[in-house]
């Protein structure tokens, strides 16, 4: 488990970096232009969450302080996860009614779902030493819905 939290801390936080450095979002997994082309402040929203991935990723890395890491950045996958909702609204329009329109939106929201999991459990797994019974069956069904897209 311990690779696993080194893992997801350091690449949410080289992808801070990234943002941090292009002051924007990346449209491929956090598509806020989704919303519309002409977004006010969307430098400064784009900013706010490089920071948080980066806080969030730096903060996973430390025993004491991986569980607020953690609920950092399930909060911004999360978010980023939301980012696809419009798409079910406006992609059909442009690309038909097929199934391959929402199983490719439905692909982007399910890779985010899985981070923003990951981080909850981890937050979870650091207050406590295992899941409870509910717990692990609703993580598993949630991973599993992901991984059948």
């Amino acid at each position: 488990m311990k690779i696993g939290i080194w893992i997801l801390g350091l690449a949410s936080a080289a992808s801070g970096l990234f943002d941090l450095l292009w002051r924007g979002f990346d449209p491929s997994y956090q598509p806020i232009q989704a919303f519309g082309d002409h977004i006010p402040g969307v430098t400064v929203m784009a900013l706010i969450a490089a920071f948080a991935l980066i806080a969030g990723g730096l903060l996973m890395l430390v025993p004491r302080t991986t569980a607020l890491g953690a609920a950092v950045l399930t909060i911004v996958y999360a978010i980023f996860a939301a980012f696809f909702l419009p798409r079910f609204i406006t992609a059909p329009r442009y690309l038909g009614h097929g199934i391959g329109t929402y199983i490719g939106i439905f692909a982007g929201m399910a890779q985010l779902i899985i981070l923003a999991i990951g981080a909850a459990l981890v937050r979870v797994l650091a207050r406590h030493a295992s899941l409870s019974s509910a717990g692990a069956l609703f993580a598993r069904w949630l991973f599993a819905v992901c991984c059948i897209d």
